[in-house]
């Protein structure tokens, strides 16, 4: 999601994406865990160092990965990082439209 469809959900009462994610992961993982939600779409985006991650999830996202808009595209590119050199990832609908735009 972008900053403003973010706003636009919390706006209407509705939870984000990343933080119901986030609250399912901490329930059912088998260990203490620790998660961290980054908003790669985001102008002001800082790219955390994947390496410091056991693993990557991708939430659901009201983008389309194959719109060639910019927020896309960033995804896409960070998507890239992650598929040639990071954590084993984990998401569901967004992801594997991330994961097909950056498996070139």
């Amino acid at each position: 999601y972008t900053r403003e469809g973010r706003d636009g959900l919390r706006a209407g009462g509705a939870s984000e994406a990343g933080v119901l994610y986030e609250k399912m992961l901490l329930r059912w993982s088998p260990k203490e865990a620790e998660c961290d939600i980054v908003y790669p779409a985001d102008d002001d985006f800082e790219e955390p160092d994947i390496h410091d991650y056991d693993a990557i999830t991708w939430t659901g996202s009201s983008l389309c990965a194959h719109s060639g808009e910019h927020t896309s595209n960033k995804q896409i590119e960070f998507a890239r990082k992650v598929l040639y050199g990071g954590p084993p990832g984990f998401g569901s609908c967004w992801a594997v439209q991330v994961a097909a735009g950056g498996s070139d």
